[in-house]
């Protein structure tokens, strides 16, 4: 459910992200807000009060996608607020995650958890209900996460999506967080002359109900621990784009 392009590691900024987020039109997910006394950003579902991505003031990133398609329950975005929430490293946190099985029964996702502080990230994926959890570090560059996994290339949107934001790495960010979240976020792909599509937007019919993106994520953490978010999100049972701005700096408290 979504589509995230990252930079990770590099000498410019820590973590460079862009994230789209597919939902079922019944699914009810909240825009980003703090949560904890402040200490950690994240946008929720009331589905189980659970995040697909957030950051907190400690420096501790996570965010994840489906690994099937249309997938309405997703019980995994647990884990994600969990590892937030902790104290364990990406890879101890990794490990615990794979050692729980009766914790990931049923369910399949890919993860990605990150330490700005220790320049940690791991990569934790379930690729089906049934197969086991493998997890492993995730070296700095650019990367793709989707629903194929890291790095994977399932689709032609897939190779686009990394492609187009290599190249905007390689050429520099736009000078807003707006204009780097719709510059790529929205960017298209023709495929024939007949046939043009949206590289990372979703909005389509299924089963007689909507199924699309509903927010977009950006986020740009500088080597001066200086977090920028922006997010982009649809208003609950509306067709209304909305927008959030948030700066904080990281403490490591």
């Amino acid at each position: 459910m979504g589509a995230v392009a990252f930079q990770w590691g590099e000498e410019y900024n820590k973590l460079t992200l862009l994230m789209n987020r597919d939902n079922w039109e019944s699914r009810v997910i909240k825009p980003a807000g703090w949560l904890w006394n402040d200490k950690i950003l994240r946008g929720w579902s009331t589905y189980n009060r659970g995040t697909w991505f957030g950051i907190s003031k400690r420096g501790r990133v996570a965010f994840l996608v489906d690994a099937i398609p249309f997938n309405r329950a997703a019980g995994f975005e647990c884990h994600t607020l969990e590892f937030l929430r902790s104290n364990l490293s990406p890879k101890d946190f990794a490990k615990s995650v794979a050692g729980h099985s009766q914790c990931n029964h049923g369910k399949a996702y890919h993860l990605i958890v990150a330490d700005i502080k220790s320049n940690s990230m791991y990569y934790i994926c379930k690729e089906t209900p049934e197969s086991v959890v493998h997890t492993g570090a995730v070296a700095p560059g650019v990367h793709t996460l989707t629903m194929a996994g890291l790095d994977r290339i399932a689709y032609y949107k897939d190779t686009h999506l990394w492609l187009s934001f290599y190249e905007m790495i390689k050429q520099g960010l736009p000078p807003s967080m707006k204009e780097l979240a719709s510059k790529f976020m929205y960017s298209q792909v023709k495929l024939s002359d007949e046939v043009p599509l949206s590289a990372n937007f979703v909005d389509i019919n299924a089963d007689n109900e909507r199924y699309g993106t509903t927010s977009t994520t950006a986020l740009v953490v500088k080597p001066d621990k200086e977090v920028m978010f922006y997010e982009r999100y649809k208003a609950a049972n509306s067709d209304e784009w909305k927008e959030r701005n948030f700066e904080f700096t990281i403490t490591y408290d």
